[in-house]
């Protein structure tokens, strides 16, 4: 557009000649060769202000359905994060922080008892050795099977909680469709 407005104060060039009818077109004369107006500063506030709810308004929509594509396996866990948004994306990263806390902490516990009965089996002379050696491998058993017990629980109060939720709650569609503010 300003290529044109320069073009035509200028003497044209070898591809816009002065006597070429386009000039004389309707859209090229009203459309392409007339300057836009320039807005203030507060009028481009209120516009770029316009424009920031309406896509903030979509991108709710789209994190509300994130979490189905993620469970059925439509979307990675990296492309999930991107589609949520403020609070959401908040909760989830810590949440993951945690949980790769958790599971370093849970590494770690394992390989210093399973260092342990490594130990104690190369050096089972004694048979205080052994009482010991027995004894964590039945807190090994014990911790694996307290893991188990805490992951059904958990699966079964996330089905419950989601069971409660569709039954009482208003879906998050219903309170984005009359965002006013």
């Amino acid at each position: 557009m300003t290529h044109l407005i320069s073009l035509k104060r200028k003497n044209r060039d070898v591809h816009h000649p002065i006597n070429d009818p386009l000039w004389n077109d309707p859209l090229i004369k009203n459309y392409y060769l007339i300057k836009r107006p320039t807005l203030m500063e507060r009028q481009k506030k209120l516009v770029q202000k316009g424009h920031n709810k309406h896509h903030y308004a979509k991108r709710k929509i789209r994190a509300a359905d994130a979490k189905e594509k993620l469970s059925s396996g439509f979307v990675t866990e990296v492309k999930y994060r991107k589609l949520l948004v403020g609070k959401a994306r908040l909760d989830y990263d810590i949440e993951k922080k945690i949980q790769k806390a958790r599971e370093d902490a849970e590494a770690e516990v394992q390989r210093l008892v399973d260092a342990r009965i490594q130990e104690l089996q190369q050096t089972n002379t004694t048979g205080t050795g052994t009482a010991e050696l027995d004894r964590l491998t039945d807190l090994q058993n014990e911790l694996q099977q307290a893991n188990l017990q805490v992951q059904k629980f958990k699966d079964s109060a996330y089905k419950h909680a989601e069971t409660f939720m569709s039954l009482f709650a208003k879906s998050d569609k219903d309170t984005l469709l009359g965002f006013n503010d």
